[in-house]
């Protein structure tokens, strides 16, 4: 309300005063936004894991003594098929006219983001004179998380089979955890549960970082953990874990693969698996038969099979007979069953010992 005062002075120098009042009446509507219940109007607004469920609240209140129509609630940046459902008014009625002193509750339910994050809530509404009102308020939280990067000698074995590791010879799984959040993280672990018996992690120094406790943004921590290969296809899971700074728990997990290989020779003598002597007794000058069965217990083929014997009398060669189990190429497939011969005759009356190799 404002009061108007006009004055005016006669002929006979008589004051002459009117006055007048008028009236307006400004209309308005509020809305207060929250992130995770946290009224995060600055930076950096609470902190969220990554991948953990965020939920926006807009509360949305009619401070007028008259009603308002057409509530609207919309947002800047909301992730995609991310929408913004009203829930049950928190005072009011439930209907479609927000009475004078209602409040309205609007709920939008998304997934943490990476990094500082922040947001716009917007209401409009009308009036019964069609005077369009508005309001916003800014929503912020920051997302966290630990990285994980795991190799197997030096690969990055995501997927089988990974590299190929004849059996025993050393494999060493390498750990590279890092920090890509704005604050620092603590209480960092890696574990592995499926690494051999007794086989431990151990932190190497760091790749960048100043070797202490404390993951700070950007570092690159390095863990290593050795051992022999096995044969078959071999598969283990790190998982890296840590805290932000208000204790939320924070992991990660990368799978890495190797295959173990292995070939295998059986060598007969007459038929006969001699390992030990004497072997079959054979008269001085009857025939002598070495077999070599060569099998793969590999999941994966072999090639450039190649069997010797260095301890072949003179001029006695290996040669590769049909296979006993095989298509007879040149790849040994993962059990397959390969079979050479070399044949002579006893010259002597004595102990006989002779190692097959296949390679």
């Amino acid at each position: 309300m404002n009061v108007g005062v006009v004055s005016a002075l006669d002929p006979d120098e008589n004051l002459l005063e009117s006055s007048y009042t008028s009236h307006y009446f400004g209309t308005s509507i509020v809305i207060q936004k929250s992130t995770n219940d946290e009224d995060a109007d600055d930076p950096t607004g609470p902190l969220i894991p990554v991948g953990d469920e965020v939920t926006w609240t807009y509360r949305v209140t009619n401070p007028n003594p008259i009603d308002l129509f057409d509530v609207e609630v919309t947002d800047n940046q909301l992730p995609d098929e991310t929408e913004i459902i009203r829930l049950d008014d928190e005072i009011g009625n439930d209907d479609d006219i927000l009475d004078p002193g209602e409040i309205w509750v609007f709920e939008a339910i998304g997934t943490a983001e990476l990094g500082q994050y922040e947001n716009r809530g917007f209401v409009t509404a009308f009036d019964a004179n069609e005077n369009q009102v508005e309001d916003s308020d800014e929503s912020h939280y920051l997302g966290t998380a630990i990285d994980l990067e795991k190799s197997t000698n030096g690969e990055d074995a995501d997927l089988p089979t990974g590299p190929a590791i004849p059996v025993g010879e050393p494999v060493v799984w390498t750990y590279r955890v890092s920090n890509p959040s704005l604050v620092e993280l603590t209480n960092v672990a890696v574990l592995d549960p499926d690494l051999p018996t007794g086989v431990g992690i151990d932190r190497q120094p760091d790749e960048t970082g100043n070797n202490d406790d404390i993951l700070d943004p950007g570092e690159v921590w390095i863990f290593r953990a050795a051992s022999e290969s096995v044969l078959g296809q071999f598969s283990n899971t790190g998982t890296a874990r840590a805290t932000d700074p208000v204790n939320n728990l924070l992991t990660d997990s990368d799978t890495s693969h190797y295959v173990g290989t292995d070939v295998e020779l059986e060598k007969l003598t007459n038929g006969e698996d001699a390992d030990e002597p004497t072997g079959p007794i054979i008269r001085v000058g009857d025939p002598v038969t070495w077999t070599y069965r060569v099998t793969n217990p590999s999941p994966v083929p072999l090639t450039d099979v190649n069997v010797n014997d260095a301890d072949l009398p003179d001029g006695v060669s290996i040669i590769r007979q049909p296979d006993e189990v095989g298509n007879n190429d040149n790849r040994l497939d993962p059990g397959e069953i390969w079979i050479y011969e070399a044949n002579s005759i006893v010259p002597e009356e004595r102990q006989y010992q002779n190692t097959g190799v296949v390679t």
